[in-house]
């Protein structure tokens, strides 16, 4: 019980000079003291903004290149009906989306604006990160380029998703918890806090993270921060900005948990699409790819010195914190991209250690050829991550580059190049629409069995102005934005069997086929849209998902 009793008297003397420089002792803040020019920040910074300002002009300027993919307009259309959660995850891209897209329109380049400009931050958290842990010119350069051309970060900033925000919010909770540690200012816990809880908004994967930095300061000298009011403020920050999505998701029977434990790995398998695999196998074999051979190598650096270093540098709490994150991605199974939060982290430790290695033993070479090394990473990944080519070319590029360890990058460039199909089908709804007769048009509805099909059809209805009826699905959050009205007399219904159809109406006639799916025509209703809308999202149809009935109950 002697390491108890040290901790509470530490926190004591904690408490009794709180807000000081060198909360942790004499030892910390040697081991943060900044390396090589002393310049000023501007000065050792002046290349990282130029990097951050690069990505963000390279991405704003090929925004608009290719089409949209199924997930961008999934956000569109959540942002449009709901504003506190979905089964598909939770609100703060849809928020993003909607703020973006009421100035300037359902555009791609008003939808991917904010992907764009968290890619640009990233690069500028990564590089004040490099600099609060000690790091020159050198070092925060380093970090920024790593960082920029590493390949599923540079995807995630050109396109609107959920990863497009998470490597961001993890790095600045990461950067403000190394800041408070070193300066010993108490208030930026409310920061810290507010970042958490943001990420709680975006993806409850951050829960891993701030778990991660409990558990290591409780396992290291750090552990007198558990005994200060910090890091308690911040839990509490978060969880009351998390609190409405929380009741949301627990009053409609937890769908998000619900999709996850029905997702299982074979939806993919035979796909070939490494973005969405479950394999810790995959998982593994996919990091060199998506992370960048060159960046692997850099991680390893700063893992295997963080291991050297001890326990006396309290502020590796976080990288450790983003270790045990990693661990549990692997343990749990989880998609083979479910390790990008933790790249920029794992990337800025890595950056620094190697600046003070080089600067040590005098292989100053060594730092030129990083350089290099990474400049040629990313212009050699850059075509299958942002849409700088044609779609002929890319199939071309990717076929030639995507082997080996990069052979996962081909996921990449299958998404890079947007959905067309979508944009058919919405074609041959609208022209099964128009053989209805025009007495039985105005009371029709479409139904169909799989949420993106209904997703596409609603934008590009809006964006051709085709005035298709309204659209119902009862696939994942489209589930909660029915049933259709009761006085719907002829429905067109695709991505159902003819059997089940024929159990809800008395009158289905084939309207045609398209990508070997058939559409009908129904009519003469067997019972209420409402007990139909209970058993279409009861029933499973290879979706692996399942809603409860109440869902059918909801206008």
């Amino acid at each position: 019980m002697g390491w108890l009793r040290r901790t509470i008297k530490a926190g004591r003397r904690a408490a009794d000079h709180e807000g000081t420089a060198q909360p942790m002792g004499s030892g910390f803040a040697e081991e943060l003291e900044p390396m090589g020019s002393q310049l000023g920040v501007w000065h050792d910074t002046a290349v990282l903004w130029l990097l951050a300002l690069g990505s963000l002009l390279l991405h704003l300027a090929t925004s608009s290149l290719y089409n949209f993919y199924e997930d961008e307009l999934t956000w569109l259309a959540i942002s449009k009906h709901s504003l506190l959660g979905s089964a598909e995850a939770f609100p703060l891209p849809a928020w993003l989306t909607l703020l973006s897209t009421t100035v300037g329109g359902d555009t791609q380049f008003a939808v991917r604006f904010f992907p764009a400009v968290a890619g640009a931050l990233t690069i500028l958290v990564a590089g004040f990160l490099a600099r609060e842990l000690g790091g020159g010119l050198f070092a925060v350069t380093l970090s920024g380029l790593s960082v920029f051309v590493a390949p599923l970060l540079l995807f995630a900033a050109g396109c609107s998703n959920y990863w497009s925000y998470e490597n961001l919010l993890w790095s600045l909770s990461a950067l403000l918890i190394v800041r408070t540690l070193r300066t010993g200012k108490e208030r930026l816990w409310w920061l810290v806090g507010i970042v958490w809880g943001v990420g709680l908004l975006n993806k409850p994967t951050v829960l891993l993270f701030i778990l991660g930095v409990g558990f290591c300061f409780l396992v290291t000298r750090a552990r007198v921060e558990l005994l200060r009011k910090g890091y308690w403020l911040a839990l509490a920050a978060a969880f009351v900005l998390f609190l409405p999505v929380l009741i949301w998701q627990a009053v409609h029977g937890w769908p998000f948990l619900r999709m996850m434990a029905a997702s299982c790995e074979d939806e993919y398998e035979a796909m070939g699409f490494w973005l969405a695999y479950y394999s810790r196998g995959k998982m593994f074999l996919a990091q060199p790819a998506f992370l960048g051979p060159l960046n692997c190598v850099l991680v390893l650096v700063g893992v295997v010195r963080g291991l050297t270093s001890g326990r006396k540098s309290p502020h590796l709490v976080v990288l450790w914190a983003c270790v045990l994150a990693g661990a549990a991605f692997v343990a749990t199974s989880g998609m083979t991209y479910y390790m990008n939060p933790i790249y920029s982290v794992l990337l800025v430790f890595g950056c620094v250690a190697t600046a003070r290695i080089t600067a040590k033993t005098g292989l100053r070479w060594v730092r030129s050829m990083l350089i290099c090394g990474l400049a040629v990473q990313g212009i050699a990944v850059i075509p299958l991550c942002v849409p700088i080519l044609t779609r002929d070319v890319l199939d071309d590029y990717s076929r030639l580059v995507c082997r080996g360890i990069l052979a996962p990058l081909s996921a990449t460039a299958l998404v890079l190049k947007g959905d067309t199909d979508l944009d058919y089908w919405t074609a041959k709804l609208y022209f099964v629409y128009r053989t209805i007769p025009a007495a039985y048009r105005e009371h029709c509805c479409i139904i169909v069995g799989y949420a993106p099909i209904a997703v596409g059809a609603e934008f590009y209805d809006a964006r051709y102005r085709y005035h298709l009826p309204k659209i119902f699905s009862p696939h994942l959050s489209y589930a909660y934005w029915g049933p259709p009205g009761e006085d719907s007399r002829t429905v067109i219904a695709a991505y159902f069997s003819r059997k089940e159809l024929e159990r809800w109406f008395g009158r289905v006639q084939s309207a045609g086929e398209f990508e070997r799916i058939q559409v009908y025509t129904c009519s003469s209703p067997k019972c209420t849209y409402k007990e139909m809308w209970k058993q279409m999202c009861a029933k499973d149809s290879g979706f692996r998902w399942k809603v409860d009935e109440t869902v059918g109950q909801q206008q």
